[in-house]
């Protein structure tokens, strides 16, 4: 049909040529416009999901999220949800150095 080809009305998108923007912002945008209610931090991380991983998959995947949310704060500190958004850095980056001791430093201790 041709509501399929219509571009999404984003806020964030619609004055991308006057302002820079960010893809975390795209992302706030469509998470706190299509979730009722919307959530208070739109990146929480569901960490359970990241505990059911295989060790090698979570080592790696704690570590790319862990990356994604440090940029999250160093470009915008001021966010509503920075001290949630801090929390689940820290979750990811116990998460991700303690399987890089099972999984690449000490792989027989799993």
């Amino acid at each position: 049909s041709a509501d399929k080809a219509l571009p999404l009305d984003l806020r964030t998108t619609s004055h991308w040529k006057e302002k820079e923007c960010k893809v975390w912002e795209i992302l706030e945008e469509l998470v706190t416009m299509n979730m009722l209610p919307s959530p208070e931090n739109p990146f929480a991380v569901d960490v359970e999901a990241f505990l059911r991983m295989e060790p090698l998959e979570q080592t790696l995947r704690s570590g790319a999220m862990a990356n994604f949310l440090k940029e999250l704060l160093t470009a915008d500190a001021d966010i509503p949800y920075a001290q949630s958004v801090q929390k689940d850095l820290l979750k990811m980056l116990e998460i991700h150095f303690s399987g890089v001791s099972k999984t690449l430093i000490h792989p027989s201790n799993k």
